[in-house]
């Protein structure tokens, strides 16, 4: 099993292969569906920032090769100012160079061959269950600008 994969179901024991998917799709293909400009990102990242409520995740959470997943909720502890994060999210998702030869291998280790009959390696929504326990909020960033993340520049 993937060494990450296999922290992550230690941390999140309620994951589905849904959720798996969306671990090595962010890790593999990014998430340049999120971005359709810079204006429409920062919208949908103030809406669901209002949705944010307390949760155990840390504020960055490593998902493999150059990125990392930064919860909303430490963005409001920390007074990150949200343009400027948005900005980081933008670049990383533009920037991002797709791997799918490499994401399909990973998901014929890790996933059912009954999931990926039906699965055309399009971008997932994590599971209900997932969503219902864990209450995930994030975007996923390159590991790269953690640093100018933390120092708000």
């Amino acid at each position: 099993m993937d060494y990450l994969l296999r922290i992550h179901k230690t941390k999140y024991p309620l994951m589905q292969e849904l959720d798996v998917v969306k671990l090595f799709y962010q890790r593999y293909l990014g998430c340049e569906h999120l971005v359709k400009d810079a204006n429409y990102s920062y919208t949908y990242l103030l809406d669901e920032i209002k949705e944010v409520k307390k949760s155990e995740f840390p504020f960055i959470e490593d998902i493999g090769d150059d990125f990392v997943r930064v919860y909303l909720e430490g963005l409001l502890f920390r007074n990150i100012d949200l343009k400027f994060f948005n900005s980081l999210f933008v670049k990383s998702s533009l920037s991002f160079v797709p791997k799918l030869e490499e994401f399909k291998e990973k998901l014929k280790l890790e996933v059912s061959s009954e999931f990926l009959k039906n699965y055309n390696y399009e971008p997932v929504h994590h599971s209900k269950i997932y969503r219902d326990v864990y209450l995930p909020h994030y975007r996923v960033i390159k590991k790269e600008f953690i640093e100018l993340l933390l120092k708000g520049i």
